[in-house]
């Protein structure tokens, strides 16, 4: 699975955030990537062993449910350049699993793998569809975290900002979340890309106020489009 993107314009007149995140190493990959990569750091960092451990937990207390979950992964055509690669039926696959396992939280993996092959074939609504409705069948705040956090990037890839806002500040107002300095970070660029400068400020600020108990990345990113884009 790759993801091209195009290099900032060294010679231009102007030097963009964009451009000063080109200088740092996941820096360049956000500006260049912004709404999946923001929104999949989380999964990046978390996704292998948080949910290989409560998988393993549900295992236990669900084999039914766990084994529709491995017979999915097995048999499910997740390759684009497949020639049997359908994103229809994927998506009515992953939509089917949902109903049947119902509110597993083994199922998220699945889920978010099929959202990404899906997104990667251009199909963004089908994507979107098979998040939300993992989100209204699950009720693990641990696998809601995940969940709402890959809706929002799709969101964000839709134009729909104002949706992907309103799950980050879900996610905030429940208190279960990881990677708290990318979540107000996240709020930020969303509040500065409907206009809200101030509120957009205040989430960036509050990163920076943090100082080393900031995670580093998240740290640079706020202070750069505080100077930047909010001419601080």
């Amino acid at each position: 699975m790759n993801t091209k993107a195009s290099s900032a314009n060294p010679n231009a007149t102007n030097t963009s955030v964009d451009e000063i995140l080109g200088d740092t190493g996941l820096g360049k990959f956000i500006a260049q990537n912004k709404a999946l990569t923001i929104g999949f750091v989380a999964l990046i960092i978390l996704g292998v062993f948080a949910f290989g451990f409560f998988q393993s937990q549900q295992k236990a207390q669900n084999k039914e449910a766990a084994d529709q979950v491995f017979a999915f992964k097995e048999n499910a055509v997740l390759d684009t350049e497949a020639k049997d690669f359908s994103a229809t039926k994927l998506h009515q696959d992953t939509l089917n699993l949902l109903e049947n396992v119902q509110d597993y939280d083994g199922v998220v993996e699945s889920v978010l793998i099929s959202s990404e092959v899906l997104r990667e074939a251009g199909n963004l609504e089908l994507a979107k569809q098979v998040v939300e409705k993992a989100i209204e069948s699950t009720s693990g705040a641990q696998a809601l975290y995940f969940l709402r956090n890959r809706l929002a990037s799709l969101y964000e890839d839709l134009g729909e900002n104002e949706k992907a806002l309103e799950l980050y500040n879900k996610t905030l107002a429940s208190g279960s979340y990881y990677l708290e300095d990318q979540l107000y970070f996240n709020i930020g660029r969303l509040e500065l890309s409907l206009g809200n400068t101030e509120k957009a400020r205040k989430s960036f600020e509050y990163v920076v106020n943090k100082g080393e108990k900031a995670e580093g990345e998240f740290l640079k990113l706020s202070k750069l489009y505080l100077q930047y884009k909010l001419n601080k």
